[in-house]
């Protein structure tokens, strides 16, 4: 085994053992799992390192790394570990049991087409425009950061490359106890498992390991099962306690109690039923693309065990009494998602399985995009607004019950002339939009009604409120009404000098409030939004532009359950004009990692009976 030259620049790494060193063996001067006192002598071609103390020791850098491999590097996406295609199939259902709640894997081994694709997606951003040193860069990145992590104890290229393939996987094994998470248990049954390429590269990086960790006061003992060695690492409680790990030949299994490094074994060895075979994971995660950065599932039979654990003895003071008006028959039963680099853009897809009675979402098209203005920077669209407020004020009436004095209710309702969940039953599909034009904001809603004719009552009772409360004398504001474009405009313009207001004088927008009901829409926007709206030729809209109409038709396209659309770049333009001077100093260092973010995009869709969701980032 050999080594990369010694670089000044870098931080110094010990000595590594002989290339001859094999699994769990040293020189006999220092058994390789002895549990007794460290030898004061060293294994030949290894210098022992100083003593550090427990809370400098290599527990903390150690378990760091594992940490590292799967937050910091996993979620940047940066780590290229591997040159070419790897296998779609995962290593990490392998090893977990059937019984498994939740699990994640990261393919920091890029399978099928993903390293090309991630490789031109980061090529955006400065200092990666030359794919012939992206891996250079990556693993320089790496190196000092582990580097400085462990105090120049390890590198990436040099310890964790050798053997690691770049696939992570995470396994939840058992649904937490909530009784045991209140009386302050803190071991979650979790195992972690890091592919292996090269176990005996592997076993001397865990040779060299703990050495340096006996000599800093760690304790290890060691136990067999099903063909493999299991050893505990304790490091006295300075740093993270108790970790048991073992080796196969294909993956490093890690967990913080040993009886789950157990159950892995025996599931590796099929003495116990795996997670891959498990229909109901095998089918769910079929429908999400193979070729991908990282995956999740989730048994979503998890949380409603805990709700009903709340629901049937809360604790003394809390609110869990009032869950039981949630009917758990609606929440969904599944959750998968998986993320995957597309070279100008990242998508994230998700699945959720409905219950036995979660509700079933709309999908339709509508034309709301094309009442926003061309300038729109962020626009949310909805189904069946109305029917879900019906739902969740009938759901508060019942919680609160008492609380509400049945007087006052009465006359809230004999002004609305109709129970107070129904007065919003006309509203349907429902989008809200902010757009931006120079140092003006814009804000409006355009909502599309089931009856017009209920709707523009409804609305005229609130105008007549309002209207009498302007007609008492000393209001803040004025109501005016106009017609335009065939609509009935009505206005509420506030008076920013008046009193009893604070309203600043140097708003970005103009402190009025429009509404009108018109051809089957309701509309309702601060400023001129709802003059502007109603009268808005389909060309000069949002849904016009092709910033929008692409993300859309990327993301799942026009006919969904609802979206989501934020123009990152505009954003940015309008926020960078009015930083003050000090902070632009300090931006311009981050502007070009942020220049590249373009557009993000959410649209939920229907597939296969489940409730499907895809989110785009653009990059440019």
């Amino acid at each position: 085994m050999s080594f990369p030259p010694t670089d000044p620049s870098r931080p110094a790494a010990p000595q590594q053992l002989p290339e001859e060193t094999t699994a769990y063996q040293a020189p006999p001067t220092y058994p390789a799992w002895s549990t007794g006192p460290p030898s004061t002598s060293s294994p030949a071609g290894l210098e022992a390192p100083p003593q550090t103390g427990r809370r400098g020791g290599p527990i903390r850098w150690v378990v760091a790394i594992a940490v590292t491999l799967i937050i910091a590097v996993a979620a940047a996406g940066l780590a290229i570990v591997a040159i070419g295609a790897r296998t779609t199939t995962a290593v990490g259902p392998s090893f977990l049991p059937a019984s498994t709640v939740a699990y994640m894997d990261v393919r920091l081994d890029f399978p099928g087409d993903q390293r090309d694709r991630l490789v031109e997606l980061i090529g955006h951003f400065p200092g990666f425009d030359d794919p012939a040193n992206f891996d250079l860069k990556i693993n320089d990145a790496l190196d000092k950061f582990l580097g400085d992590s462990s105090g120049g104890r390890v590198t990436y290229t040099r310890d964790i490359k050798p053997w690691f393939t770049g696939e992570v996987s995470i396994g939840l094994t058992a649904a937490p106890d909530v009784a045991a998470l209140d009386e302050g248990v803190t071991d979650p049954p979790v195992v972690i498992g890091l592919g292996v390429s090269d176990r005996a590269a592997l076993d001397r990086f865990i040779v060299l390991l703990r050495i340096q960790a006996e000599t800093a006061g760690a304790t290890f003992s060691q136990s067999d099962h099903a063909g493999a060695t299991i050893v505990s690492w304790d490091d006295g409680g300075a740093a993270v306690g108790a970790v048991s790990f073992a080796v196969t030949d294909d993956v490093l299994l890690i967990a913080m109690a040993e009886d789950q490094v157990r159950l892995a074994l025996d599931v590796r060895s099929d003495a116990q039923p795996s997670l891959a075979d498990a229909e109901s994971f095998k089918g769910r995660m079929a429908a999400l693309p193979a070729e991908r950065l990282g995956a999740v599932y989730l048994d979503l039979g998890v949380l409603r065990q805990a709700l009903e654990q709340v629901m049937r003895s809360p604790p003394v003071g809390s609110a869990g009494a009032g869950l039981g008006v949630i009917d758990l028959d609606r929440l969904p039963t599944h959750l998968v998602a998986a993320l995957r680099a597309e070279g100008d853009r990242v998508i994230l897809d998700t699945r959720l399985t409905p219950g036995a009675a979660t509700p079933a979402l709309p999908v339709r098209t509508t034309t709301l995009a094309e009442r926003m203005p061309a300038t729109t920077v962020f626009y949310a669209e909805s189904r069946d607004v109305g029917r879900t407020l019906e739902a969740v004020i009938s759901q508060l009436k019942a919680q609160l019950g008492d609380q509400i004095p049945d007087s006052q209710l009465r006359q809230v309702e004999e002004f609305l002339g109709t129970p107070v969940e129904d007065f919003l039953s006309w509203v349907a599909d429902t989008a809200v939009g902010v757009s931006m034009e120079g140092d003006q904001l814009s804000v409006g809603m355009a909502a599309t009604v089931t009856d017009e004719a209920v709707a523009i009552e409804r609305v005229a009772r609130l105008s007549a409120a309002i209207s009498a409360v302007s007609l008492l004398g000393d209001a803040p504001f004025v109501v005016d009404e106009e017609a335009v474009g065939g609509a009935r405009l009505t206005t509420i313009s506030f008076d920013p000098a008046a009193a009893g207001t604070s309203l600043p004088a140097d708003l970005p927008f103009t402190p009025s409030l429009s509404y009108a009901v018109h051809e089957g829409i309701f509309y309702l926007g601060l400023s001129d939004f709802v003059r502007a709206a109603v009268v808005r030729a389909a060309a000069d809209s949002l849904a016009s532009t092709d910033a929008y109409r692409t993300a859309v038709e990327a993301a799942g396209g026009v006919t969904n359950s609802g979206l989501a659309y934020l123009d990152i770049a505009s954003i940015r333009q309008a926020v960078e004009r009015y930083l003050p001077p000090d902070a632009l100093a300090l931006y311009e260092d981050r502007r070009p990692y942020i220049e590249p973010l373009d557009r993000l995009v959410v649209v939920g869709t229907s597939a296969d009976a489940d409730i499907a969701t895809r989110m785009v980032l653009f990059v440019e």
